[in-house]
């Protein structure tokens, strides 16, 4: 600590008390309300003096606190390295594997276990499992439960790349690289046949937003889940999707068929009856879309390591209100890259510039709050996309155009057996007579 003595215009002597921030190294003045009034120099050189002692001693209180944190290994340093490690297996969802591991495995080995040996991890896995799922743990905004079972199970999935990692490089012994155990399914937090958006209901939805003349964003909202409906793309996949792909910059609405024969000859065997169709190789690196400067940055669409063509995906375009709607917005998107209103790539310029995330959500949740209806989220899009058009075409030509990795994950959105079921429902149907 610094003291300055100062004169005051009307001949009163003050004293100053100054000090150096550790973290950010800034000259820092104290508040006079924080230290009593001196009536020397040397009062308030002893006063600092005192409070210097004061501090240097909490510190070492604390150090000696948290010794157990460096004694094994340097934290920081593990986080580091795990960031290289995990960018380069998952470059498409590293970041949420880093923040589950830094808001919640750390702070349970860390903080709650005061475990600083990474080797004995393992032996509290039972416990991590029920700390994470307890439901007071954490409480999200308006809800009284804690985090949701996929959520839970991500986080576990962390603590495994995690120990794997180390593993891998030789910093913790191979006995203590094992997995902890992913919690049990819910049925509970399932999609079912009620959450599906019908195609009546489809209409009556997309007729609601457009009717909603007060919010601006009516039209795009209308047209983003209509599309989308149509589809069966993430959220974020369509909110980011270009005029332009981010590989070579292929245009991504075409119209007529497609420029591979052979997935063309297995549409057309599935009797998918396109006019149009999409091309997709990227999504936004940022949901929200929100831009660097003037640049959307990109990354591989989910489950993808890398942008390319190889990984891409085509989407058909059966329904003419769709291309109608696509097309429209293809050259509104021109006319501002023609404007240069952001950059020179066409791979800058989205579709749906026009709409917010948060519009688009409150939109649909209006429309069906208006009607009087239980509210969807565009989600349930991709689940009635996936229901009906894999009834029609199958699970590979679904899973090409979805971009669904496995048929189990498919088969979560696959509600077509229980539709037959529900319409199956109190039919007594044609007698069944004996055959010979």
């Amino acid at each position: 600590m610094i003291v300055e003595k100062r004169k005051n215009k009307n001949g009163t002597t003050t004293f100053s008390v100054r000090y150096i921030d550790e973290q950010t190294g800034k000259n820092i003045r104290l508040p006079l309300n924080k230290y009593p009034k001196f009536e020397s120099l040397d009062e308030a050189k002893d006063w600092c003096k005192s409070q210097q002692a004061i501090y240097a001693s909490r510190k070492a209180a604390h150090e000696a606190k948290l010794s157990w944190k460096t004694k094994f290994y340097d934290f920081n340093g593990l986080s580091d390295l795990f960031k290289k490690y995990q960018k380069k297996k998952a470059p498409n969802s590293w970041e949420s594997t880093i923040g589950y591991l830094e808001n919640w495995v750390f702070p349970f080995y860390l903080q709650l276990k005061k475990s600083g040996n990474v080797n004995d991890w393992y032996l509290s896995f039972a416990e991590f499992r029920d700390w994470i799922s307890s439901e007071d743990r954490t409480p999200r905004k308006g809800k009284s439960q804690g985090l949701a079972r996929h959520t839970q199970n991500h986080v576990i999935k962390a603590l495994n790349c995690f120990l794997t990692c180390l593993g891998e490089y030789g910093k913790i012994d191979e006995a203590s690289v094992r997995k902890c155990k992913a919690l049990p399914h819910d049925p509970e937090a399932d999609i079912t046949l009620s959450d599906i958006i019908m195609p009546d209901e489809r209409e009556l939805i997309y007729r609601t937003i457009l009717s909603n003349t007060e919010n601006k964003a009516a039209k795009a909202a209308a047209e983003f889940f209509y599309v989308m409906w149509h589809t069966g793309m993430r959220f974020s996949e369509l909110f980011g999707l270009t005029i332009a792909g981010q590989s070579e910059h292929v245009a991504t609405l075409h119209k007529g068929t497609l420029k591979n024969d052979l997935l063309d000859a297995k549409w057309k065997r599935a009797e998918i009856a396109y006019t149009a169709w999409l091309y997709l190789d990227s999504q936004p690196a940022n949901d929200t879309c929100k831009r660097d400067g003037k640049t959307l940055k990109r990354k591989p669409l989910k489950w993808c390591p890398s942008i390319s063509p190889k990984y891409a995906r085509s989407i058909p375009i059966e329904s003419e209100l769709v291309y109608k709607i696509m097309a429209n917005r293809y050259l509104d998107a021109v006319q501002r890259f023609d404007a240069h209103l952001f950059t020179g790539l066409k791979s800058d310029y989205r579709y749906f510039e026009d709409l917010t995330w948060g519009q688009a959500t409150s939109s649909i949740r209006d429309a069906y709050i208006a009607l009087g209806m239980e509210p969807k989220s565009f989600h349930k899009c991709r689940h009635s996309f996936a229901t009906f058009f894999k009834s029609r075409v199958g699970s590979e030509v679904t899973m090409q155009v979805t971009g669904h990795r496995k048929l189990e994950t498919l088969a979560k959105y696959d509600h077509i057996n229980e539709l037959i079921s529900m319409q199956s429902h109190g039919d007594v149907g044609d007698e069944i007579q004996r055959v010979d």
